[in-house]
């Protein structure tokens, strides 16, 4: 299988002890010591400092290519927010909208942390989206939800979210 870029996203404010950033941290790990590429929001505290965590440790424990963990900043959250010990940042986004295009369009598959908030919602519903215009485009991004007993119910909202959709 060739190199894949892989975004990671989920809740920006979960703590370390959580199932989820454990989860996320390992999966990071795996998926770079694999020879995949990972990209989060690049910036400290939740899924995106598990991400790039696992990513940087994988890097570092197999003396692998340091352009394996990417942060996507955005201008407006470099004045207050520290970033992560990722390896490579693009430069920082102009607005969320920008920052959203760095994150999960420039990515070949898209996973869902096993929690998340309206950040993640928001990354999810445009995956969504733009595989919906796969058939003008051409790209499919392959969607991956995780769950876990203790973290965001995924299918349950996406399925709620379409019963609502066929019936309106």
């Amino acid at each position: 299988m060739m190199p894949k870029t892989i975004a990671i996203v989920g809740k920006s404010s979960v703590n370390v002890d959580h199932d989820a950033y454990a989860f996320s941290e390992k999966l990071a790990y795996e998926l770079v010591q694999a020879g995949h590429t990972v990209r989060h929001g690049g910036y400290k505290g939740g899924i995106m400092e598990a991400v790039s965590n696992g990513a940087s440790r994988a890097i570092i424990e197999n003396n692998l290519p340091t352009n394996r963990n990417i942060g996507v900043p955005e201008k407006r959250f470099d004045t207050d927010s520290e970033r992560t010990d990722a390896k490579m940042f693009l430069d920082p986004s102009k607005d969320i909208c920008d920052r959203l295009r760095g994150v999960v369009l420039e990515s070949d598959y898209i996973v869902v942390a096993p929690i998340g908030g309206d950040g993640t919602m928001l990354e999810l519903q445009l995956a969504i989206q733009e595989n919906t215009l796969a058939q003008y485009t051409g790209v499919v991004r392959p969607i991956i939800l995780c769950e876990l007993p203790n973290g965001t119910k995924w299918t349950d909202i996406l399925n709620v979210q379409l019963k609502e959709l066929e019936n309106g």
